[in-house]
């Protein structure tokens, strides 16, 4: 029997619930073409519905082509020319012969080599001179406009992690040259997916599609109503039962963070003959905690002092970690060590700002880790 509930990739239909407003809003930026940044902490389920308004967007207007970039393995500005330019001739063609025409039209000054792929997404995959590429950028940025003028279709490229610029070894000048392509295009839309850094707070603050004309959405944790519906129908459809108040224990144990909700309602329908109990979804979710324990207790190693006492400030639920009391309570030597420790920790994504400036631990179960196990033992 196929599991009822998926963690391990992007949720979309049957796996994907709630969302609704969300889902409405973004569809209606698709179809009206309008560059969208979604901001939330990591696993919080921005991919999934960007899928979903995207399903929903091209039944509205068949003319939208999504191109899906995924930066979550990208740490180089020559990576993401090449990346960009893969998922839009992969989009706009059905295989390396065609996509090999399209570029020879679009391409004037940079000369792609492409290889046959069978075990890649369209066929193929795709680079380029290093050197030559980064002289001559423009021409990849402008290519998803140069195919809407060629095709009359209009391209919404869609980039997961695009926080990850951060990690480009000029970043604020590959923020500009975004700003001097993108500013300029009338039949592409950008959908940007990130965590808040104060890379994207940059940004947004120079990049004008986004800054002026552009839409900002910060997704909520699910919607616990919502997902309590989903845990009981998926359980049912496989001849399982769990009830409310075990499916709402599902969520309040994972901080209704949707990556972990789906992975603990799974461990928890393995273990369930028929019917759901309490003491199957603790077990599960020991079993998780202790699953990650091991690279938890790797992790702390790799921290300083200051950063491990600011984790701890957190965790005490401090929102001003900067007062002379609080800086004494948590053991941290000054104001100016709490900010680098924030920054730092902001940086690896271990914690995270959200759209109120309060700042949350990114993965829930590593929270309640260091809660119950870590600082009690320290």
């Amino acid at each position: 029997m196929e599991a009822p509930f998926i963690f391990q990739r992007t949720a979309t239909a049957p796996y994907f619930a709630g969302r609704k407003n969300e889902v409405s809003h973004l569809t209606t930026n698709f179809t009206l073409q309008t560059n969208t940044v979604i901001m939330s902490p990591q696993g919080w389920g921005k991919s999934s519905i960007v899928y979903a308004a995207a399903d929903k967007a091209m039944h509205r207007d068949p003319a939208l082509r999504f191109c899906h970039m995924d930066m979550s393995n990208v740490r180089s500005e020559v990576q993401f020319y090449i990346l960009l330019a893969q998922c839009v001739l992969r989009t706009f063609s059905s295989g390396i012969e065609e996509a090999v025409q399209l570029a020879g039209r679009h391409f004037s000054k940079l000369t792609p080599k492409m290889v046959m792929s069978p075990a890649s997404v369209g066929g193929f995959t795709l680079d380029f001179d290093r050197e030559s590429l980064l002289r001559h950028h423009e021409e990849v940025l402008d290519l998803p406009e140069r195919v809407a003028a060629d095709t009359g279709l209009k391209p919404v490229i869609h980039i997961d992690d695009f926080h990850n610029s951060a990690l480009f070894d000029d970043c604020e000048a590959f923020i500009n040259r975004l700003d001097v392509c993108w500013r300029k295009q009338k039949s592409v839309s950008y959908c940007l997916c990130a965590s808040r850094n104060d890379f994207m707070d940059r940004f947004l603050r120079v990049c004008r599609p986004f800054l002026i004309y552009g839409d900002k959405m910060y997704p909520e944790k699910v919607d616990r109503a919502d997902m309590t519906a989903y845990i009981k129908e998926r359980f049912s459809d496989t001849g399982k039962y769990i009830d409310n108040d075990l499916s709402g224990l599902v969520i309040d144990l994972v901080d209704a963070h949707p990556y972990y909700v789906q992975q603990l309602a799974a461990l928890s329908w393995f273990r369930t003959g028929v019917v759901c109990s309490q003491e199957i979804i603790s077990a599960a979710h020991d079993s998780m905690v202790c699953q990650m324990g091991m690279i938890f207790t790797s992790l702390m190693a790799t921290f300083t002092t200051q950063q491990i006492c600011y984790m701890h400030a957190v965790l005490a639920g401090e929102k001003v970690i900067s007062t002379a009391e609080v800086l004494h309570k948590h053991n941290i030597t000054s104001a100016t060590s709490a900010s680098r420790s924030k920054a730092a920790l902001l940086e690896r994504n271990i914690i995270s700002r959200l759209e109120d400036n309060s700042i949350v631990f990114t993965d829930p179960i590593f929270a309640h880790w260091l809660r119950t196990r870590y600082f009690t033992m320290n």
